[in-house]
C-alpha cells in the first residue's frame, strides 16, 4: 500500500466514496491515506496537503467540525507556502476553510473568505471556471446566513446559469447551486419561481443520483448544499 500510485487511488477511493455518501468507509480510507502520507513524504508535499484537505473534508461530513477546521486551517496556510498564495488550488482551499467558520457560527468571516477567493479565481481562472463557481455557491450561502436573501439570489441566479452553460443541467454541483436557490428564492417570496426550481431539480436528483443519496434527500427537506474542493493530487 506504500506505493504512491496505490496511495493516490486510496485517496481518490476515499473522495468518491465521500460523494457517494458512503461515509465510514470514505474515512476510513482518507484518514489512513493521510497517516501513512505523512510518514512517507512529510507534512509540506503537495501529495500529504492534498489527502489532508480530503480528510477535513470527510471530518466536516462526519460532524468533526473542530478538527476538520484545524486541519483545513493549516493546510490552507501550507498550500500558500508550497504553491504561492496567489495559486488556485489555494484559493480552492480558503473556501473550505470559509465554509466551515459558516457551519461553525460565524457566517461574516466566511463571507470575508469566500470573497477574497472568489475575487482571486475570478481574476486567475475567469467567471466561468468550475474552481470560481464553487466559490460562488458557497459565498451565496454566506450571504443567505447573514440575512442578505436579495444578494444571495443574485448571485445564486448567476452562478446557476454559468453552472448549467459549463457543466449541464444535472451535474452535481449544478444541482447543489439550484437546491440553495431555491431556499433564497423562498426566503425572497419569490414563491413560484421557488417551488418550479424545486420540482425540476430535485427530478435532475434523481436521475442523476437516485432517490436514497444524502444530496438528494437534503434537496427534498430543504437542507442548504455544500461546494467543497478536493485538490488534484499531482
Amino acid at each position: 500500500v506504500e506505493d504512491p500510485r496505490t496511495l493516490r487511488a486510496q485517496v481518490d477511493l476515499a473522495i468518491a466514496r465521500r460523494l457517494s455518501g458512503e461515509l465510514d468507509e470514505a474515512l476510513e480510507l482518507g484518514q489512513d491515506a493521510h497517516s501513512r502520507y505523512l510518514r512517507l513524504r512529510g507534512i509540506n508535499h503537495p501529495d500529504t496537503l492534498a489527502a489532508a484537505m480530503c480528510l477535513a473534508n470527510l471530518w466536516r461530513m462526519t460532524g468533526e467540525l473542530a478538527g476538520a477546521l484545524e486541519l483545513a486551517e493549516d493546510t490552507d496556510m501550507r498550500y500558500a507556502q508550497a504553491y504561492g498564495a496567489d495559486h488556485p488550488y489555494k484559493h480552492g482551499c480558503t473556501s473550505n476553510v470559509a465554509l466551515l467558520y459558516r457551519l461553525m457560527g460565524d457566517p461574516a468571516r466566511a463571507r470575508s473568505m469566500n470573497e477574497s477567493a472568489l475575487n482571486a479565481l475570478e481574476a486567475r481562472l475567469g467567471r466561468n471556471h468550475h474552481y470560481t463557481l464553487a466559490a460562488a455557491t458557497n459565498l451565496a450561502s454566506d450571504l443567505a446566513a447573514l440575512g442578505e436573501a436579495k444578494n444571495a439570489t443574485r448571485l445564486g441566479r448567476g452562478t446557476l446559469r454559468r453552472y448549467r452553460s459549463l457543466l449541464g443541467e444535472e451535474h452535481p454541483s449544478t444541482l447543489a447551486c439550484a437546491s440553495n436557490l431555491v431556499l433564497d428564492l423562498r426566503a425572497e417570496h419569490e414563491t413560484e419561481d421557488a417551488e418550479e426550481l424545486a420540482e425540476h431539480t430535485f427530478t435532475g436528483y434523481l436521475r442523476a443520483l437516485g432517490r436514497e443519496h444524502s444530496y438528494t434527500g437534503a434537496a427534498g427537506e430543504g437542507r442548504r448544499l455544500v461546494a467543497d474542493f478536493d485538490p488534484p493530487l499531482l
